[in-house]
């Protein structure tokens, strides 16, 4: 048995290959949750603060900046150091006046999951003119540096595309049909996307939804496993079908290998199911191809 995991091992070693492409979804979040704590859903898990502060709400993820603390995160990657990190997401943001003072909290920003080096911090702040508001950016600090030269209303549906320049340590915000930018740090390791609720002074709501994180550089396949392609049910029963799913488009091959490393099947999915009744009860290795690109998954029959 000791042999048959360490040819396992092997494998998942040799089978590892890199990815390349312009664009790379990397996570995306519809929030289509049980109304509740958002922690505890998908891949989010709490970062800092009292878990379960962040609510799902009729499918959104809601932010509201009048009481208690929570930073929730999504991670996308391991430790990315170079090119482009993308967010895009939708926000509806309410309140019980209008945005006034200077006691802005930014709601969304790009992190590591080992240490706090927020970066690309996005907030709502008061109005340039006669709109509720706007929205600010910061590429490091936690008061935002540039803020977007028009104003938004109450209730509308704002998109907004955010992302850090890992090379430049540029972070850029985009909304309204208009962008900013602020230098940061260079030298910066990112790996989540973290939605932040604290204690404004304006006490506005902020909904999230539609959210979709890209990445512009290469990735090793292993920074997808969790995020990108999925292998379900496993453990799974031997006469029911295997589900894969993939955020990226095109077509999908399968090879499975036993633990002796013999090839055992070998085919192009029709939809994204894989038969299996054809194997035996035990452990499999699953390279799942496509777009040229490969992952591997171990898959346990019961």
């Amino acid at each position: 048995m000791k042999k048959h995991y360490f040819i396992l091992a092997a494998m998942l070693t040799f089978l590892t290959f890199n990815l390349a492409l312009a664009q790379t979804t990397v996570a995306s979040d519809d929030f289509s949750y049980p109304d509740g704590a958002l922690v505890g859903n998908g891949s989010w898990a709490n970062e800092s603060g009292t878990a379960g502060t962040l609510l799902v709400s009729g499918g959104q993820a809601l932010v509201s900046q009048d009481n208690g603390s929570e930073d929730a995160e999504l991670k996308f990657a391991d430790d990315l150091a170079t090119d482009v990190v993308t967010a895009t997401f939708d926000i509806v943001v309410t309140a019980p006046g209008a945005i006034t003072g200077t006691d802005f909290e930014y709601f969304a920003h790009f992190s590591n999951d080992t240490n706090t080096n927020f970066r690309s911090r996005v907030d709502v702040i008061a109005p340039t003119l006669a709109g509720d508001y706007t929205l600010g950016l910061s590429a490091s600090s936690s008061t935002n540096e540039v803020f977007i030269p028009v104003d938004f209303s109450f209730g509308a549906v704002v998109s907004v595309e955010l992302s850090f320049d890992l090379d430049s340590g540029i972070s850029s915000l985009t909304a309204g049909g208009q962008t900013v930018t602020s230098a940061g740090s260079m030298g910066e390791i990112l790996d989540t996307f973290n939605l932040r609720q604290s204690s404004s002074s304006s006490d506005e709501t902020i909904a999230v939804d539609n959210l979709v994180v890209t990445y512009s550089g290469t990735l090793s396949l292993n920074d997808l496993d969790k995020s990108s392609v999925k292998l379900f049910p496993n453990p799974v029963q031997r006469n029911t079908d295997v589900t894969i799913t993939s955020l990226n488009e095109g077509p999908v091959a399968v090879i499975v290998y036993d633990v002796l490393g013999k090839l055992v099947k070998n085919e192009k999915l029709n939809g994204n199911t894989l038969n299996i009744s054809d194997l035996n009860t035990g452990v499999y290795i699953v390279k799942i191809t496509q777009n040229n690109a490969s992952i591997t998954k171990k898959l346990v029959i019961e």
